[in-house]
């Protein structure tokens, strides 16, 4: 009967929700059921065995591997309904920001048996959000963002190391050299700071001269030193368009 119903609900999901995944995770047999459902395709089902335990998230981007498969783990250990944003390739189109949204099930015990749920493409979405959440003149994270996203990995307890830029004097800058030299000059050690980082940091300009970076995974003095240096060593080159 729960078979039944479950793909029942499946039917109904991908009759709605084009460019969508269903999917339906055993956690006693580590099986990860796909069922992908693209516009103008045919459905395409997909198992995986080994699933969680053996990492083996063959659609998931890598740096987002580890985050999934802690949000898993989580709706194993208590019932629940949620949802997470992951980067994943579904479509044969490369990597989208992707949207899941899942229960967890549990039995008569309360022990859960399965997690199922749907993902969706959310791409354009992501697009017009990363829009919103950037500074216009830099191009990094704009100050709400920034404090958003460090909130986040701090609520889930990432480690990292975070580092505060503050450019001291450039007001003097404006003054003496005019607004639009001291627009260029941001501009520059933006680009600098960015370099010095990864992709995956949350870099943002927090204030007018202020910058704010969350090294992921960074911890221990030395490291730390080493990035301060290379922010130094970043400035020293910095030539300001004429």
């Amino acid at each position: 009967a729960k078979t039944m119903r479950w793909q029942t609900a499946q039917y109904h999901i991908m009759t709605e929700v084009q460019n969508s995944v269903i999917f339906d995770y055993n956690p006693q047999k580590d099986l990860m059921s796909i069922c992908i459902n693209q516009m103008e395709r045919e459905p395409k089902e997909e198992s995986m065995e080994d699933y969680l335990f053996c990492n083996r998230f063959l659609h998931i981007h890598p740096e987002d591997q580890e985050y999934l498969r802690a949000q898993f783990l989580n709706a194993l250990a208590t019932p629940c309904k949620s949802a997470m944003e992951f980067r994943g390739n579904f479509f044969d189109h490369g990597f989208h920001s992707c949207r899941a949204k899942y229960v967890s099930l549990p039995n008569a015990a309360g022990v859960v048996y399965r997690v199922v749920g749907i993902v969706e493409d959310i791409e354009d979405e992501a697009m017009l959000r990363q829009m919103a959440s950037r500074d216009a003149m830099t191009g990094l994270l704009n100050h709400d963002a920034t404090i958003h996203l460090v909130n986040e990995a701090l609520r889930h307890n990432e480690e990292g190391a975070m580092i505060v830029i503050d450019i001291d004097d450039f007001k003097q800058v404006n003054d003496t050299l005019g607004h639009l030299f001291g627009d260029s000059f941001l501009q520059e050690i933006s680009h600098a700071i960015r370099n010095v980082f990864r992709e995956k940091d949350i870099i943002g300009r927090i204030g007018g001269d202020e910058f704010l970076v969350f090294c992921r995974g960074c911890f221990g003095l030395p490291l730390v030193k080493q990035k301060a240096n290379q922010i130094f060593d970043a400035f020293r080159h910095i030539v300001v368009p004429e």
